[in-house]
């Protein structure tokens, strides 16, 4: 299970023995520490975190499932924002939330695995592939078409993926985006 909360991303998945505890895995270390705090503050002893540093998922900590289902409870009760991208920007920064926006963009693929995904047609700031004329969404008395590309999810899908980047061009893209 992949879980992204303002706090952090965490992916939970069955420990490889006979008892029913978890695994949750994080890329990186600081965003298992909610949780920590969390099953801490229960009264239970903090899980330690584990080191797996040829993993995808170098660090982890083990849990009961009990204790993960306290903390996503306790993290949706916590829930008092209406953009879930800008509360992340707001606690962990733009870097993440631009992160969490990549994720964002590619499950928009989900679409077109599935066309009956959306009751309605999506809105314009969501389509892509159609055969549309821009006229559809031109703006009467708007000339300007500068901007028409800015929501091409197929540009945004085709940018060079942050694992490829180095640490200049991350910062630079970064900078960029944010004008």
């Amino acid at each position: 299970m992949w879980i992204a909360t303002t706090t952090g991303f965490l992916s939970a998945v069955k420990a490889k023995d006979d008892t029913d505890d978890l695994f949750v895995r994080a890329r990186v270390k600081g965003d298992l520490t909610p949780l920590i705090l969390w099953v801490n503050g229960t009264g239970k002893h903090a899980p330690e975190i584990i080191t797996y540093e040829h993993s995808d998922y170098p660090w982890r900590v083990r849990v009961t499932k009990d204790d993960l289902a306290g903390f996503l409870v306790a993290e949706v009760l916590n829930i008092d924002y209406g953009n879930f991208k800008s509360a992340v920007a707001e606690v962990q920064g733009k870097p993440r939330s631009h992160v969490y926006s990549g994720v964002w963009s590619a499950l928009l693929g989900l679409e077109r695995l599935d066309p009956e995904a959306r009751p309605t047609p999506a809105p314009w700031w969501l389509q892509y592939g159609e055969d549309e004329t821009e006229d559809r969404w031109a703006i009467p008395g708007d000339d300007s078409q500068d901007d028409d590309d800015w929501y091409d999810v197929d540009e945004w899908l085709s940018r060079k993926s942050i694992h490829d980047m180095t640490d200049a061009e991350w910062l630079a893209a970064d900078e960029s985006d944010r004008g």
